[in-house]
C-alpha cells in the first residue's frame, strides 16, 4: 500500500507535529540569493526545519520569504550556500527532480480539465503506469474530501474547493516537502478561517513536512510547530508561535508580529526582574539576559494591560486617561494617554453586568512585572515594500 493509501485510511489525527513519519528533514545554509543589479533578497540565513515540521516563514512584502521558497523548490537559483533535503544537497538540482511540490496563491488549476484530470496531471509524467494512477488520484481526492467533485471542472469550484484539489494535486505525487506560497491569500477571510485548521489537520494527517510562506500573523501563530519572522532577508527570530509572541527579541518582532504597546524606559538596575523608570514612575520589568542600565523600549502585549478604578494603588501601576474606545463585540480596545506622553492600548472583555469605559475616565493602569519586558534591541528594522528585488520576485 503507498503511502498516500495509508494516509486515507488513517483514523486518528494527532494534535502534535508529526516528526519522522514520512517528511524531509531540510536544512539551509548560508543561503544567499543577490539579483541582477546587486539587490539583497536573502542574506545568508541557516535554518533547519524537521521532518514533518509545519513550518512558517513570516514577514512584510520584500523580507525574503518568498525568494526563500523559491530557492527551496528550485525556481531560483542561490548565489551562494546550500540546500539540503534529507542530508542531500539540492541547491543547483532541477526542480523536477528535488522532492518537493508547491501549491501556489493562484493554485494554477487547468481549467479544461475536470477535478480528477487535473489531480492525475503530474503522474503523467511519472514512471507510474496509467492502471496504477486511478488509486492514487482517488485516494488524493478521498484525503482533501473532494471526491464527489471529481467530475466538475475548476470554475464550478468555490475558492475553498479550488484550494483543496490543488492541495490533492501536490500530495498525489508523495513528496517528502510541501512548498506552499500564501496559498490562503486569494480567499475571503471567513473562509480563510475555516481553512487553517482543515489545512493543519490535513498536515498531521499526511505527516509530511510543510513550508508556509505567509505575511498573515495569524494565519502563522494557529497553523505553526515553529516559525521565522523575516526581514531584510534575514531571519530577525524563530521559535515556537508562544514564544515569539510573548518574548520577542525586538521592536521590529515585537511590532509586526500581533499588537505590542512599545514605551521608551530608562533601566536602572540589573537583573532577570529589575526596576525601570517609566517617566517618573518605577516599575519592575523582565529584562533580557546581559542587559544594562541605560535607556531602552519595553513591550508589553494590550491583553496584559489591565485597567482598574483610578483611586486603586499598587506595584507596576501608572495613572492614565482613557482617551477612545473601539468596540469590537466580545471585546474592546482601550486607548489609554499616560502622564509621560505615551498612549498604551488594553484590549478589554465586554461582561453584560459591567460598565464599560468611556472616553475622559480616569483609570490606573497596570503593567504586570512578569509581562513587561525589555526588548534585547530596540531598533527596529525598516519594513519597505519595495526593498531589494520586485515583491512579486522576493515577498
Amino acid at each position: 500500500m503507498s503511502t498516500l493509501a495509508r494516509m486515507t485510511d488513517a483514523t486518528v489525527v494527532s494534535d502534535g507535529p508529526a516528526a519522522g513519519s514520512g517528511g524531509g528533514s531540510i536544512s539551509i545554509r548560508a543561503l544567499r540569493k543577490e539579483f541582477e543589479g546587486g539587490s539583497i533578497a536573502v542574506d545568508g540565513i541557516d535554518l533547519d526545519i524537521a521532518s514533518g515540521e509545519f513550518f512558517s516563514l513570516l514577514g512584510p512584502s520584500g523580507c525574503g520569504k518568498t525568494t526563500t521558497l523559491r530557492m527551496l523548490a528550485g525556481f531560483e537559483q542561490p548565489t551562494s550556500g546550500q540546500i539540503l533535503i534529507d542530508g542531500v544537497d539540492v541547491a543547483h538540482t532541477p526542480p523536477h527532480k528535488r522532492p518537493v511540490n508547491t501549491v501556489f496563491q493562484s493554485y494554477a488549476l487547468f481549467p479544461h480539465m475536470d477535478v480528477w484530470k487535473n489531480v492525475e496531471y503530474g503522474l503523467r509524467w511519472t514512471s507510474i503506469a496509467k492502471s496504477d494512477r486511478k488509486p492514487k488520484v482517488d485516494a488524493a481526492l478521498e484525503l482533501v474530501e473532494m471526491t464527489e467533485y471529481a467530475k466538475r471542472r475548476p470554475n464550478q469550484l468555490s475558492g475553498g474547493q479550488q484550494q483543496r484539489v490543488a492541495l490533492a494535486r501536490a500530495l498525489v505525487l508523495e513528496p517528502s516537502v510541501l512548498l506552499l506560497d500564501e496559498p490562503l491569500g486569494a480567499l475571503d477571510a471567513k473562509l480563510r478561517h475555516g481553512l487553517r485548521a482543515q489545512l493543519t489537520a490535513l498536515q498531521r494527517r499526511v505527516g509530511i513536512t510543510f513550508v508556509f510562506v505567509t505575511h498573515d500573523q495569524e494565519e502563522a501563530l494557529e497553523m505553526s510547530d515553529r516559525l521565522a519572522v523575516m526581514s531584510k532577508g534575514r531571519i530577525m527570530q524563530l521559535g515556537e508561535p508562544r514564544e515569539i509572541y510573548q518574548f520577542p527579541r525586538s521592536e521590529f518582532v515585537a511590532d509586526f508580529l500581533g499588537v505590542a504597546n512599545l514605551l521608551d524606559v530608562d533601566v536602572t538596575a540589573t537583573g532577570r526582574i529589575a526596576p525601570v523608570k517609566l517617566g517618573d514612575f518605577t516599575l519592575d520589568a523582565q529584562l533580557p539576559p546581559g542587559a544594562k542600565p541605560g535607556l531602552g523600549r519595553a513591550v508589553i502585549r494590550p491583553e496584559s494591560v489591565h485597567l482598574e478604578e483610578g483611586e486603586l494603588t499598587g506595584d507596576n501601576r501608572v495613572p492614565g486617561m482613557v482617551e477612545r474606545v473601539v468596540y469590537l463585540g466580545s471585546t474592546s480596545q482601550v486607548f489609554v494617554r499616560l502622564p509621560q506622553g505615551s498612549v498604551v492600548q488594553s484590549l478589554v472583555t465586554n461582561a453584560v453586568h459591567e460598565e464599560p469605559w468611556a472616553s475622559g475616565d480616569a483609570c490606573r493602569v497596570r503593567l504586570p512585572s512578569d509581562s513587561l519586558r525589555v526588548l534585547e534591541v530596540s531598533d527596529a528594522a525598516a519594513w519597505s515594500d519595495d526593498d531589494g528585488a520586485s515583491a512579486a520576485s522576493v515577498g
